[in-house]
């Protein structure tokens, strides 16, 4: 993993790499200059950038640090589900969770293909937050709740979607759980951790808050996950079959091995495991529409289908155990889980290896695009891609001083046209309805937003371009740079000026909220892995390295 560079076949992964850029740059500075005209990256919550750039430090390079990172996060998952599973199976099914988890679809979706690094990032440190809280139910030490609610306000500081929509689900299911088990002290400790915890989260991303509560809203832009998978062949490709693969036709069974077992606390974790997966078919079902209204348009739901997934792994753990107490013709059916999960995993890697081909434009070389904003004082004009790709507009962006009016990231935008636009952006404009209509009216006032080059990857858009007064500068025929590769270069034939020192760095006075949101995040979460080893170093007695030792056996976990 660490040397694939998996990220470059990824939808996402780039733009968070962009965000991490930002921290490397202008540390306690919230504005951002380079996406949008401008914008403040406090629409997103920090932690899980501000890790990558501190780690990029170390390794060298944001790219490097973005591989280590999310290896780390993948071997940690599986130690993560198993904690969480205890609060609902036994020892030896959490076991099982944990090694089902190795191979589960939706995490490999989710990681290799969509590069939605901050969902799994917040996943899981939610998880193992969950497992501390439970460790503490069995050696009653303090650090262990120290841990879990470090872990918990990470959580929360990392990630936007998990924050609102699945960890108030998750850890109602925990809460819940320990009052199933007649643990009403155990309950009422998670319950006033929790609301410390997130007020603590509320005060640290007041920035944050003040932008969602700011009521701001744009048109919802179309989306595969809200379709109805019945009719729409890559709604049900990407957001049903790559989520959830082989482990579907397992479900059933699990669902009724879970109604026979009598545990209420598994009726619990399966009520919310189903809920959420009727959520993440989207448009499927009406009731997304029915729960969040107006909003239901500007959410996207493959994340609800990677949380189903992960609270049905218990489940299936547990159904395991069941067939190999009953028959050893249900048993080789499970078996028959492992072989096809293990292929299903392979189907995922060969999409992610040829995601060029199938969803993203041709690989460009970036280097000469970066060597010419950056020579002559071109970055003091704004530029535009076409037909890059959002991964590889964000590239350039986190490699260059230069500015663009597009981006990779919708809800920083500011302007009513790109807001209003209902597309995703203005380099992928002809796949949107309305697209070439916008990219039209910010050609036509180029002036205006000071626009001077165009990078054009796709000939479609040569005649927009003339037609708007742009002129080819520099192509592969006309320049012996053949690093270009095809991309042709558009120079504005209007006099633009360029940008002043206001519209590059908007002067901000650095307060008190600029440092809480640079500083306690991250040190929250330094604090608590420095928690964490001496909670692994000093406790030998049902420390976490005898209840994790199973990782080391995998491979005879799986083949018994």
């Amino acid at each position: 993993m660490v040397s694939s560079n998996f990220q470059e076949r990824t939808f996402d992964a780039y733009a968070h790499i962009f965000f991490a850029d930002h921290y490397r740059r202008a540390w306690f500075n919230f504005w951002e200059p380079r996406w949008y005209g401008g914008f403040y990256i406090t629409t997103y919550p920090p932690l899980a950038h501000q890790i990558l750039a501190l780690l990029s430090f170390i390794v060298g390079d944001l790219e490097y640090s973005y591989q280590v990172l999310t290896f780390l996060l993948m071997i940690t998952l599986p130690i993560a589900v198993y904690g969480f599973s205890r609060i609902f199976v036994s020892e030896e099914d959490a076991e099982k969770a944990s090694i089902i988890s190795v191979f589960c679809p939706s995490i490999l979706t989710t990681t290799y293909i969509f590069g939605q690094f901050t969902t799994l990032f917040a996943l899981v440190l939610l998880l193992l937050s969950a497992g501390f809280f439970n460790l503490y139910t069995e050696t009653n030490k303090k650090l262990d709740l120290l841990i879990a609610s470090g872990l918990l306000i990470s959580s929360f500081c990392s990630h936007n979607f998990t924050t609102f929509f699945f960890a108030p689900i998750f850890l109602s299911t925990i809460i819940l759980a320990y009052g199933i088990k007649g643990n009403k002290k155990m309950m009422k400790l998670i319950t006033l951790i929790v609301t410390i915890c997130f007020i603590i989260s509320a005060f640290i991303l007041l920035p944050f808050l003040h932008f969602i509560l700011s009521g701001q809203t744009q048109k919802p832009i179309p989306h595969a996950s809200r379709t109805n998978f019945f009719t729409n062949w890559q709604g049900f490709a990407y957001f049903f079959l790559l989520m959830y693969g082989p482990i579907v036709f397992f479900l059933p069974l699990a669902v009724f091995r879970t109604i026979r077992s009598g545990d209420r606390k598994k009726y619990l974790l399966l009520a919310v495991a189903s809920f959420l997966f009727i959520l993440g078919l989207g448009g499927t079902t009406p009731i997304p529409a029915f729960l969040f209204g107006k909003y239901w348009e500007l959410l996207t739901y493959d994340r609800f289908s990677l949380w189903s997934t992960i609270m049905f792994l218990p489940l299936l753990a547990s159904t395991s155990s069941e067939t190999l107490r009953n028959g050893r013709s249900i048993l080789s059916r499970f078996n028959i889980l492992f072989l096809l999960l293990i292929i299903f995993s392979s189907i995922i890697c060969g999409v992610s290896f040829r995601a060029n081909g199938l969803y993203l434009p041709r690989k460009i070389d970036l280097t000469p695009l970066i060597e010419f904003l950056n020579a002559d004082e071109n970055w003091k004009w704004r530029y535009l891609t076409l037909g890059f790709g959002g991964a590889q507009l964000a590239k350039l962006s986190s490699s260059v001083k230069a500015t663009t009016v597009d981006g990779f990231y919708v809800w920083a935008r500011s302007d009513p046209i790109l807001r209003n636009s209902g597309i995703e952006t203005l380099d992928g404009a002809k796949y949107w309805k309305n697209g070439l209509e916008v990219l039209n009216e910010v050609l036509s006032n180029s002036l205006k937003y000071k626009i001077k080059f165009v990078f054009c990857n796709d000939p479609f858009y040569y005649d927009i371009l003339k037609k708007n007064g742009f002129s080819l500068l520099f192509s592969q025929e006309n320049t012996r740079d053949y690093r270009l590769g095809g991309v042709t270069i558009w120079v504005n034939n209007k006099p633009v000026p360029k940008l002043s020192e206001e519209e590059f760095h908007i002067h901000e006075k650095i307060s008190i909220n600029n440092y809480l949101w640079g500083i306690l995040p991250p040190l929250i979460f330094l604090i608590t892995l420095f928690l964490l080893g001496l909670r692994v170093y000093y406790f030998k007695s049902r420390n976490l390295t005898t209840q994790f030792s199973f990782l080391i056996n995998i491979r005879g976990k799986i083949s018994s």
